[in-house]
């Protein structure tokens, strides 16, 4: 029975058997070869925290 609370985290994902980690990665690799969605998804992460910081460093000044 898996957790209905579990995520698919790098230390989870490491903690599977060596097969389904294997598929995983495979998985992975043959969606997006090139990375590009990973990519994406790290940017868009980091673009709404800069917004944030942004709009709070607007509040801060005087």
């Amino acid at each position: 029975m898996v957790d209905p609370h579990w995520t698919p985290t790098p230390d989870n994902v490491n903690a599977l058997p060596e097969p389904v980690r294997r598929y995983i990665h495979d998985l992975e690799t043959r969606c997006d070869p090139a990375g590009d969605v990973r990519a994406l998804s790290l940017l868009t992460d980091e673009n709404a925290m800069l917004r944030a910081k942004i709009q709070e460093m607007r509040e801060q000044r005087p």
